[in-house]
């Protein structure tokens, strides 16, 4: 599914948080966009407070993604970088593992996908898209491991 987030964080030391439970596992995809022309930071921890994403708007990184864990709950920060007002709007969109065509199925289609694409043990940088389940840049077996755990393959 996907979600926008939106408000204002004041400054610097003003947070918004947000909470969400990751119904499968998968990939999350995220963006933040400014509405007054100064960019928020996100950070993005689990339920064990560890530090799975992070943007940092100064350095123009505004977009990114971070595996999710089904049952996980996970805790969005977004906050202005400066003393001034950030408005923003926060796109958040959710891929199962494995469902590299984005149809919503992990099936025999993205196994052809990502074969196809000739990153498998390539040691080129992958992106989902390509067969990188586990978000770690590289498609090898481990990406199949994690994709055939999650349990939603569709012969």
């Amino acid at each position: 599914g996907r979600v926008r987030l939106t408000g204002t964080s004041e400054s610097s030391s003003d947070s918004d948080y947000f909470r969400f439970v990751a119904s499968r596992t998968g990939v999350v995809s995220l963006r933040t966009n400014t509405l007054n022309n100064n960019m928020a930071a996100i950070e993005v921890e689990d339920s064990n407070s560890v530090n799975v994403f992070e943007t940092e708007p100064n350095d123009g990184i505004v977009s990114g993604a971070f595996r999710v864990q089904e049952g996980e709950s996970y805790t969005v920060r977004v906050r202005a970088k400066t003393d001034s007002p950030s408005a923003y709007a926060v796109d958040m969109a959710f891929r199962q593992v494995g469902d590299s065509d984005g149809n919503g199925l992990f099936d025999t289609s993205d196994l052809v996908r990502v074969m196809q694409h000739g990153k498998y043990r390539s040691g080129e940088i992958a992106k989902f898209e390509d067969g990188d389940w586990n978000n770690d840049g590289w498609f090898n077996e481990q990406d199949f491991i994690v994709a055939l755990q999650a349990g939603y393959f569709h012969d």
